[in-house]
């Protein structure tokens, strides 16, 4: 019936107590508040406050509402969320893999992508889509007004940042280069780009790449399990033109402390993991990809990963696997940002099986 309003209804499930506000819960996904998403996805929660407990309706925002035009975005505001949600995407913030509470991060390259084509799905301007990502895809150095959220749980930040800022992302550039000439190969992107000159030309295969070297009874062994369906998305790989043993292994990983959350406290001594540390430290991995670039590798999100066999399979356009056949290929975490120890592997050792 048109005169029902379509809706949904959404819970914050498993809710630890990390998140303080639904703007928060929101925003660690989205990179928006629930606010802003009227404006942005057309959708408005019902609740006058939504909670992080409950559950909440949300409904469709019809284009003739009034409301929408108030609320609307400017191209410069959703440059800059766009710029944002991208920085949450490829360097999300450290997770200590070792906390018994811990926020999963459910995104990578491909969903970014996925978001820039139901943006024009949504009526946004296909040729101003295009240009985000082309801008993107051409420099490797970012120049924005967005954040960089060095915290997890994030805290809500408007689109209203005033300060630019600039972030070396070069170690991001080349698996975005090759998912999106995936998704043009395959029509899955909705939209066209002007200037493909820095894409990949060949067509993408699938590749399957054998490790071994994982022992089942290695202490740390369930680092290389996904655990659930969100924390598949923090396993990756990167590769590297000189490996150096050692570097970036678990030593190195982010350590968290509570934030001052009671909740936090309560509930990890409840389930015998005694008092969070009170130290926090910085993933060395995390940090040298932000100052260093490409010099330390190149990172990818997407891929399948084998824990019984152990193998990693993913999708790569043949001239970007000719480029880096002789890299080092290494398994990574991108919620404690380091390397899993597995046998030694190059990128060219992977086999065509598609």
């Amino acid at each position: 019936s048109k005169s029902v309003t379509p809706c949904i209804q959404s819970n914050c499930l498993l809710n630890t107590g990390l998140w303080k506000s639904y703007d928060d819960y929101f925003f660690s996904t989205t990179a928006l508040g629930y606010k802003e998403a009227e404006a942005v996805f057309r959708l408005r929660v019902a609740d006058q406050e939504p909670s992080i407990w409950g559950t909440n309706v949300w409904e469709q925002v019809d284009d003739d509402d009034e409301r929408v035009e108030s609320l609307s975005l400017s191209h410069e505001e959703l440059r800059t969320w766009l710029h944002r949600l991208f920085l949450m995407t490829v360097v999300p913030a450290d997770r200590d893999v070792n906390s018994m509470l811990r926020e999963e991060k459910a995104s990578n390259i491909n969903a970014f992508l996925l978001t820039l084509s139901h943006c024009v799905n949504l009526g946004m301007s296909a040729h101003f889509i295009a240009s985000v990502l082309e801008d993107l895809l051409k420099k490797k150095t970012l120049v924005t007004k967005a954040t960089l959220s060095n915290e997890s749980p994030a805290l809500y930040l408007d689109s209203k940042d005033v300060s630019k800022k600039i972030f070396a992302l070069s170690a991001f550039h080349t698996e975005l280069a090759n998912q999106t000439a995936i998704f043009l190969q395959n029509s899955i992107l909705g939209f066209r780009l002007l200037d493909t000159s820095v894409l990949p030309t060949q067509k993408a295969s699938l590749y399957e790449l054998k490790l071994g070297g994982i022992s089942p009874k290695y202490e740390q062994s369930w680092t290389y399990e996904y655990g659930s369906v969100s924390s598949a998305m923090s396993l990756g790989f990167m590769l590297q033109k000189t490996k150096v043993r050692g570097e970036y292994d678990i030593s190195t990983a982010a350590r968290n402390n509570n934030n001052g959350n009671h909740m936090f406290m309560m509930m990890a001594m409840m389930q015998g993991g005694g008092m969070p540390g009170s130290q926090k430290k910085p993933s060395k991995l995390r940090r040298d990809l932000l100052s260093s670039g490409d010099e330390i590798g190149h990172v990818f999100s997407c891929m399948d990963w084998d824990l019984a066999n152990q193998t990693a399979s993913f999708w790569m356009c043949e001239d970007v696997f000719e480029k880096f056949s002789d890299y080092h290929f290494r398994l990574i975490r991108t919620d404690g940002w380091f390397c899993l120890p597995h046998g030694d592997a190059k990128l060219g050792d992977a086999k065509h099986i598609g």
